[in-house]
């Protein structure tokens, strides 16, 4: 059995219904001008497959379903919301109102963008990102920032983060890098190709790789062992000693390790005047933990101090921009 068939919509719209795995651009007797859009209406296969053929059809980098409108039977749509930058609609069938209207409004974008469907393979990252652009752009988005957090991921990075976590299935992605995005943001600033519209938020890089995937821990300020302990200071009102809890300890009481009495009532004995941290491995004792920061992508550690701040922004496609990503010869 074929899985697939070529359906048509109530405007004329050449629909590739996808029923069960296929390579389409290996498909030889697909060819590009064969169909318009593509619908994934595959309800009865495995999650892992559905993300196959979501990878096998990329608009963003298949030669045959380059930018074309893409969408997923409303079955899938709860396995697959976090893809919805990638997906351009869940329906009960490839002839819903629903489909054809919004695949009208993205066909209708590509047409007075002068964009095409038969862009060159993609190569290089450059080459990647401009693919990006152009895919955001087909579909109205043109605001963005250059961050995969979640809170902050807006527009292209949002496509981006999709584009990553779908291709891992493939064997074929990484883990989405912020570095590339920033790198991106500088070329396309330089080149006068977007713009920055407003501020969203200050985070801080590892100042050796750049990376903002960074792990903060409470640490011993001399020494800078994580091996540390939290304990209340006494406070002796018979002889002012004080001194961290630890040191009150005897064969399960409290007796001061300067006038040698035991402790019974507090309150009336002694105080708990404030906590103190310990090291376990140097025997340091501080009123306040230190702080380092480890890098989760190249292992520097450095203190808070010296990370490299970075202002995430909110940007816009300039006009030159879009006449630059739109154009067939970059």
């Amino acid at each position: 059995m074929v899985p697939y068939s070529i359906d048509t919509n109530k405007l004329g719209r050449r629909i590739l219904t996808i029923k069960g795995y296929v390579d389409i651009d290996a498909t030889k007797e697909l060819r590009l001008e064969d169909f318009d859009m593509t619908f994934i209406d595959t309800p009865t296969l495995s999650y892992n497959v559905v993300r196959l053929l979501l990878a096998r059809t990329s608009p963003l980098i298949s030669k045959k379903c380059r930018l074309k409108p893409r969408f997923l039977t409303v079955f899938n749509r709860n396995d697959f919301s976090s893809l919805r930058p990638l997906i351009d609609g869940f329906a009960q069938s490839a002839v819903d109102d629903e489909v054809t209207l919004r695949a009208e409004d993205i066909l209708r974008n590509i047409n007075n963008l002068h964009l095409k469907h038969d862009y060159g393979v993609v190569n290089t990252e450059n080459d990647f990102f401009i693919e990006l652009c152009r895919y955001c752009l087909s579909r109205g988005v043109l605001n963005f920032t250059a961050s995969t957090m979640i809170t902050l991921q807006k527009g292209l990075s949002a496509v981006y983060s999709a584009y990553v976590d779908i291709h891992e299935t493939v064997g074929c992605g990484n883990n989405p890098d912020d570095k590339n995005l920033r790198k991106m943001v500088a070329w396309f600033l330089d080149s006068g190709y977007i713009e920055p519209v407003k501020f969203v938020e200050r985070i801080h890089l590892c100042p050796v790789c750049q990376s903002s995937v960074l792990l903060f821990s409470e640490c011993c300020s001399k020494c800078q062992s994580s091996n540390i302990r939290e304990e209340d200071m006494i406070h002796h009102f018979r002889c002012a000693n004080i001194s961290p809890e630890s040191e009150y300890q005897y064969d399960g009481e409290l007796r001061c390790p300067k006038c040698k009495h035991f402790l019974r009532h507090i309150g009336v004995d002694y105080d708990r005047p404030a906590k103190v941290y310990t090291c376990n491995e140097c025997g340091a004792t501080q009123m306040h933990s230190g702080m380092k920061v480890a890098c989760a992508v190249c292992g520097h550690t450095t203190q808070p101090y010296a990370l490299t701040p970075y202002d995430i922004k909110e940007y816009t496609f300039t006009q030159a921009g879009i006449q630059f990503f739109c154009a067939h010869d970059i």
